[in-house]
C-alpha cells in the first residue's frame, strides 16, 4: 500500500479509491515528515495575495525534498496561475529537475465560457488511456530541461510533464485541475462533455504504475 501526503479532497477520494492512504502534511516538508509517504503532493502553493503569511518553498526544503524524491519518493506539483499561487519560490525546487513553471496566465477563462479551458486528449495519450475532453481554468505553463518530458500540451502551452530523478520520479502539472467543483458535478451550466473525473483517475492511475514499475525495476537490479 502506498501513502500520499495531500490536502484536495476529491484528488484524496481518487487515490483512496485506489487503496492509497491518504494524510495531510501540516508542517514544512523534510525527511523526517516525509520518510513514511510514498508519494508527496504539492497543490497551489499560496501566495501573498491568497494567505497573508505564505510558507514558500526554500532551498533547505528543496534539498531535502530531492533527496527524498532520490532516494524513491514520487512529488506531484500542481501549480496555478500566478494570480492564484506561488510560482517563483516553487521553481527553486522544481528547476531541479527540469521542469519551470512559467509565472504567466494561459487558458484564461472568462465568466462561464468553458470552451476557452477545453483541453482535448487524444487516445492511447499518457497519463491517459482513453479520450478526454478535460477543464483547465487559467493555468500557468511550463518550460522543459534535462531529463524531463512533457505528457500533455494545447495550444502550444505545456500543461504536464514528468522527469525521473534517481529511484524517484516528479510530475508537473500547471494547474491543480481537479477542483472539487469542476469534477464532482456540482458546477452549473457545465457542460457534460468535460471529463475532469474520469480523466482524474487515469492519471493517479498511471502515477501508480510508474510508481510500480520503478519499484520493479529497482528490485531487479540489486
Amino acid at each position: 500500500m502506498f501513502t500520499l501526503s495531500c490536502a484536495e479532497p476529491i484528488f484524496g477520494h481518487i487515490f483512496r479509491s485506489f487503496g492509497v492512504a491518504t494524510k495531510t502534511l501540516y508542517i514544512a516538508p523534510d525527511a523526517e515528515s516525509l520518510k513514511s509517504t510514498q508519494i508527496y503532493i504539492i497543490a497551489s502553493p499560496d501566495n501573498a495575495a491568497r494567505n497573508p503569511n505564505p510558507h514558500y518553498m526554500n532551498k533547505e526544503q528543496a534539498d531535502q525534498i530531492a533527496a527524498w524524491v532520490h532516494r524513491g519518493g514520487t512529488l506531484l506539483i500542481m501549480e496555478n496561475d500566478k494570480a492564484n499561487a506561488d510560482i517563483p519560490h516553487m521553481d527553486i525546487l522544481t528547476d531541479r529537475f527540469g521542469l519551470h513553471f512559467n509565472d504567466v496566465l494561459a487558458h484564461h477563462v472568462v465568466n462561464e465560457d468553458f470552451s476557452m479551458g477545453r483541453i482535448d486528449v487524444p487516445n492511447q495519450h499518457p497519463p491517459f488511456s482513453h479520450p478526454h475532453v478535460l477543464f483547465m481554468k487559467d493555468t500557468c505553463s511550463l518550460t522543459l530541461s534535462k531529463l524531463a518530458r512533457p505528457l500533455l500540451t494545447s495550444r502550444g502551452v505545456i500543461l504536464m510533464a514528468w522527469a525521473k530523478y534517481g529511484k524517484g520520479f516528479v510530475v508537473a502539472v500547471a494547474d491543480p485541475w481537479l477542483y472539487n467543483e469542476y469534477t464532482d458535478g456540482r458546477k452549473p451550466k457545465m457542460p457534460a462533455v468535460y471529463h475532469n473525473f474520469a480523466g482524474g483517475r487515469e492519471f493517479v492511475h498511471w502515477i501508480l504504475e510508474q510508481r510500480s514499475k520503478q519499484r520493479l525495476f529497482m528490485m531487479g537490479k540489486r
